[in-house]
């Protein structure tokens, strides 16, 4: 077998869309030339396509020890690291990555957001600072901009960025529901529901929205509305998070209800 021409073929077959061709082409490649450092990196990002993030990691791994240090493996690598919550593996190697190209957006925005996981809003904030030029219409930027400076307290900037969010992405639920977290937090009640129905609208099961919407509002109505969708979701899909959110609901009802002198 040719392996440059299987190789372009299963490229193209990448880039196309057609995942399962393009995977059979790489493992083509590789049967006949194990060492191709390419077949195996790009193999890895169709494992993290299909959602096996220890194969992609592993794939990535073993073309790095193939080619030496690569700017767009470590990217890659940076961001399969950072989907498994190893955030400090990721802040590794992406710091790598940018030594050897600075001007990689994937690499600035992902090592802010290894930065963000790790609690490390400066830091954050500078890379999203410094990936800005690269992309600076990227809607996810200025989202997980706006949640860093929110962090740091810094609340007009993160409603500026998470306005700029919802302009360039208007059906980014998440960038309406952060402003509303701000806007409530800011006290500016009437701009916070407004943002929290944005939100419900593109995202109709998030449950935090429709909590945040009742107590914006003080509706006893909503809230009790956002109990039941709580209780829902907690016993469709059982686990931490879910149980958190129902108590949170639950909270907030029992809240509203004491306000009234139902004890």
């Amino acid at each position: 077998m040719a392996v440059l021409p299987a190789f372009l073929s299963a490229f193209e077959a990448h880039r196309a869309g057609r995942f399962a061709e393009a995977e059979q082409g790489y493992r083509a490649v590789l049967a006949v030339e194990p060492r191709n450092a390419d077949a195996r990196h790009l193999l890895g990002l169709i494992a993290q396509q299909h959602g096996d993030l220890k194969a992609a990691a592993a794939l990535i791994e073993d073309a790095l020890r193939i080619s030496g240090p690569n700017a767009d493996f470590l990217a890659n690598l940076g961001v399969i690291y950072e989907a498994q919550n190893r955030s400090a593996d990721a802040v590794q190697v992406l710091e790598q990555a940018i030594k050897i190209d600075p001007k990689s957006f994937t690499s600035q925005f992902a090592l802010g957001n290894a930065f963000k996981s790790l609690g490390r809003f400066d830091e954050a904030l500078l890379r999203y600072q410094a990936a800005m030029p690269f992309e600076p219409e990227n809607a996810s930027l200025h989202n997980n901009m706006g949640s860093a400076l929110q962090s740091l307290g810094r609340l007009d900037e993160a409603a500026q960025a998470y306005r700029r969010a919802t302009t360039l992405r208007p059906d980014h639920g998440g960038a309406y529901y952060n402003l509303g977290v701000v806007q409530k937090d800011m006290g500016q009640t009437a701009e916070a529901a407004e943002s929290f129905r944005s939100a419900i609208r593109l995202l109709p099961d998030l449950i935090d929205a429709h909590i945040n919407l009742g107590v914006v509002l003080q509706d006893k109505k909503l809230l009790e509305q956002a109990v039941a969708k709580a209780r829902e979701d907690a016993q469709l899909t059982p686990g931490d998070a879910t149980a958190n959110r129902l108590a949170a609901a639950l909270s907030e009802l029992a809240a509203r209800l004491a306000r009234d002198g139902r004890l």
